[in-house]
C-alpha cells in the first residue's frame, strides 16, 4: 500500500505493510486483520488528513496472503489484487473525540490503477572468478516480466522498479559422484555432531587451487570452516569424475530447501528475519541465520552493473607456498539494470543470447517461451538485474576418515566431488513501478506474488581427474 504522498496528495512510494490476523468466521470465508505497526500507520494517515480537509486516504494494491497445508515449511504466498483507493471521513459511533456522538463515518472508493506482473528469476555467472580468491565467482541475479504495450504507450519509458527481498548466504552444498560415500553421508543430513549415532566412516575437505583447506565435514584436521550439520547432499550420476561436470538446476535446489523440514529437520529452529522467526526455512540451510532483514530497493533504469572474470592457475610448486597466478582477466561493464528485450535479441542463437543478455543457459528455453507468449499478447518483456551475489565452489577430496597412527586425515580418496554455496534472495517481490513522461514521474503499484531466487550450482573453476 502507499506509504508516502506528494504535496498534491498522490502516492510516491508503496511498501508491504505487515498484518496480523485477529479472527475469522467458522467457515473461513471472512477474516479480520490489523496493521501490526499501527503507530507509524496512524501517523501517516493523520498527516495526510491534516493537509486534505480531514480525508484519510488508503491506497491498497493488493493483499498478500500465505497459504499453508499444515506442514512446517509448506507455505505459499500469493498477492491478491485489491486495486482500490479508500477515502474516509468522520468516525464510527463513539470513536471520535466525543465518545457519545453518533456515527459520522463515510467512505468513498475509487479504482486504483495497478500493474499485475508475472515475475520469473534467472542469473548469470562469468566463467572465471571475481578476484577475491581462486574459488569465488560473481553472480548477477535478475528477474524478467512483461508490461502491456497499452501501459507503456501512456509514458515515455519505464524508469524504475521498487522491490524487496531477504538476502541470505546458503550453507555449504555437497555434491558427489561416489555412490558409496553419498549413501553413507545422506543418512547424516541435518545431524549435528552425529547425535551419538554410529561413527560415520567418510568425510571430505574442500580445497582452494593453492591447496588451502577451506571447509571440512567429518574431517579430523583443522580447516577454516567446519560443516555441522550438513544440510545439502546431492548425487552426480556417471561414475568417475561425474561431479566435475555436474550442474544442479535451481529448481531442484529450491525444492530441496522447501522440503528440508519434512525430510530432515530434527528441530523447529527457523531463520530469523527482522528479529522474528521466518518459518519457511530451517536456520541450518543458511550460513548466518539470525541477521537477515527484508530489504527495500529502488532499481533505476539509469543504473549499471559490472562483473569480473579471472582465470587463475597454481603449479605444484606454487601450491607448496600457497600461491597462484592470474593468467587472464575480463570485465563486463555497462550492464543495464533494466533492459527491454527486443525482437533482434530474441533472434540470437542460444549461447550468444545468454552471454549478451546475461541469462543462465539453463533458463534459455523458459525465457524465450515466455518472450514468445507475452509478445503475442501485445506486451513488452523486460529484464531487471537487481543485485550481484557470490558463488563459491571448491573441489572436494573425499574418503575414509583416518585419525590414528601416522595418518590423520583421509585415505582411499578421490576428488569426484565439490562443495559450493551461494547467495539466495528469498521472498523477492516487485512493489511498484515508476514511469516517466515529459520529465514527470508516475508511480504505478504492482500486484505480484513473491518468489524465491536461487541459482543452480556448477563445478568449480579448477577440477582434477581421478
Amino acid at each position: 500500500m502507499a506509504v508516502e504522498y506528494s504535496a498534491n496528495g498522490e502516492p510516491t512510494s508503496y511498501e508491504n505493510v505487515s498484518l496480523l490476523c485477529l479472527d475469522q468466521t467458522e467457515n473461513n470465508r471472512f477474516y479480520k486483520f490489523k496493521v501490526i505497526d499501527s503507530a507509524s500507520f496512524l501517523s501517516r494517515v493523520q498527516t495526510y488528513a491534516a493537509a486534505h480537509e480531514g480525508k484519510r486516504r488508503y491506497d491498497i494494491a493488493g493483499v498478500q496472503l500465505v497459504y499453508a497445508d499444515g506442514t512446517v515449511g509448506e507455505l505459499e504466498s500469493k498477492d491478491e489484487k485489491v486495486a482500490k483507493t479508500y477515502y474516509y471521513t468522520g468516525f464510527a459511533a463513539g470513536c471520535g473525540n466525543d465518545s457519545g456522538a453518533e456515527s459520522t463515518l463515510k467512505c468513498e472508493i475509487d479504482d486504483l490503477v495497478t500493474l499485475s506482473l508475472d515475475v520469473h528469476p534467472t542469473y548469470y555467472r562469468p566463467e572465471g572468478t571475481n578476484g577475491t580468491n581462486s574459488y569465488t565467482k560473481d553472480c548477477l541475479y535478475s528477474v524478467y516480466f512483461s508490461v502491456p504495450n497499452r501501459t507503456l504507450a501512456m509514458y515515455d519509458r519505464l524508469s524504475g522498479v521498487s522491490c524487496s527481498w531477504i538476502k541470505a548466504l546458503t550453507n555449504w552444498i555437497f555434491i558427489t559422484g561416489n555412490k558409496t560415500i553419498y549413501d553413507q553421508i545422506f543418512d547424516y543430513i541435518g545431524v549435528t555432531e552425529f547425535n551419538g549415532l554410529s561413527t560415520l566412516p567418510y568425510g571430505f575437505v574442500g580445497k582452494s587451487v593453492e591447496g588451502t583447506e577451506i571447509v571440512g565435514y567429518n574431517y579430523p584436521n583443522e580447516t577454516k570452516e567446519t560443516i555441522d550439520p550438513l544440510t545439502y547432499c546431492f548425487y552426480a550420476e556417471g561414475g568417475d569424475n561425474a561431479a566435475d561436470s555436474y550442474v544442479l538446476e535451481s529448481e531442484t535446489l529450491l525444492k530441496w530447501m522447501e522440503n528440508y523440514y519434512t525430510r530432515f529437520a530434527n528441530d523447529e529452529e527457523y531463520m530469523i528475519v527482522d528479529g522474528a522467526a521466518y518459518t519457511r526455512f530451517s536456520k541450518h540451510l543458511f550460513a548466518t541465520y539470525n541477521v537477515h532483514t527484508k530489504k527495500d530497493v529502488l532499481i533505476s533504469a539509469d543504473e549499471e552493473k559490472s562483473l569480473l572474470s579471472q582465470h587463475i592457475t597454481s603449479s605444484w610448486w606454487q601450491q607448496i607456498w600457497g600461491e597462484s597466478n592470474v593468467v587472464s582477466s575480463k570485465e563486463f561493464d555497462n550492464i543495464k539494470c533494466i533492459q527491454e528485450v527486443t525482437a533482434s535479441d530474441r533472434e540470437k542463437e542460444k549461447i550468444d543470447f545468454c552471454d549478451s543478455m546475461y541469462v543462465a543457459t539453463g533458463d534459455y528455453d523458459d525465457f524465450v517461451n515466455f518472450y514468445d507468449s507475452e509478445t503475442k499478447k501485445d506486451k513488452t518483456v523486460f529484464l531487471m538485474r537487481f543485485d550481484i551475489g557470490t558463488y563459491e565452489a571448491l573441489e572436494a577430496t573425499e574418503g575414509t576418515v583416518k585419525d590414528s597412527g601416522f595418518l590423520i586425515g583421509l585415505e582411499d580418496t578421490d576428488t569426484n566431488a565439490y562443495v559450493c554455496r551461494e547467495t539466495a534472495y528469498l521472498d523477492f517481490q516487485v512493489i511498484h513501478t515508476e514511469f516517466q513522461k515529459d520529465g514527470e514521474t508516475f508511480i504505478v503499484p504492482v500486484v505480484s506474488s513473491p518468489i524465491d531466487v536461487v541459482s543452480g550450482t556448477e563445478p568449480p573453476v579448477h577440477t582434477t581427474n581421478d
